[in-house]
């Protein structure tokens, strides 16, 4: 029987608590914005990027847009992706990350010259387009300059709800650690957009109530 190193118990244990740490904080965070910014945080501080992006992936519209950002001085107040060949749409829809490192072909039409985007899955939902298969993934991918790095478990991505972009190209054993850690919060997220969306519906009935009442008096 292999007994493991303590030294490496000792640091999977401390790694399991931070990842706990950060699905607590986002659940119990009071906005989206919060939220995103403790996820792009704890991403920026485990890889050493110095920029990201969290994009969410729009159900009505079927399009990427800009929930959060760290670390970009000039980002763009809105930001919105409904191409489906976009590299950062196709780790989205494929829920697989993917990597431009800047040596091959330039990644058209993205804000940093090399990248890692690592998706985010949400809980199914009704009309949730159907996952892309990675060969599929790759062949969109081929004249764009970048590449897939398939997991070697995608877990639970049952549908796509986003993605998080860093400006540097990640190697692939971290991505497999911060991509499980992405993977875990998307649906933390998720959740608490959903809930945010559910407090303004019922502002807006109550909004629209009281001036009915009013009418009717």
């Amino acid at each position: 029987m292999t007994m493991e190193p303590a030294s490496v118990a000792r640091s999977g244990t401390s790694s399991d608590r931070t990842q706990l740490a950060l699905l607590s904080a986002l659940a119990e965070a009071p906005d989206l914005d919060a939220a995103a910014g403790f996820l792009l945080s704890h991403v920026l501080g485990a890889t050493g990027a110095r920029r990201a992006y969290l994009l969410g992936f729009d159900t009505a519209e079927q399009q990427l847009v800009l929930i959060s950002h760290t670390g970009v001085e000039d980002a763009p107040v809105e930001l919105a992706i409904a191409e489906r060949a976009h590299p950062w749409m196709v780790a989205t829809l494929a829920q697989t990350p993917v990597v431009a490192d800047g040596t091959s072909k330039p990644a058209a039409r993205t804000e940093f010259p090399e990248w890692t985007a690592l998706p985010m899955p949400r809980p199914h939902y009704r009309g949730a387009p159907a996952l892309w298969a990675d060969s599929y993934a790759a062949e969109v991918l081929a004249p764009i300059g970048a590449r897939l790095v398939p997991r070697d478990d995608r877990g639970f991505a049952s549908a796509p709800g986003g993605v998080v972009i860093v400006d540097t190209a990640l190697p692939p054993a971290l991505i497999e650690e911060i991509g499980a850690i992405v993977m875990y919060a998307g649906p933390v997220i998720a959740r608490v957009a959903s809930h945010l969306d559910a407090e303004r519906g019922y502002e807006r009935v109550s909004q629209e109530s009281s001036r009915f009442q009013q009418m009717v008096d």
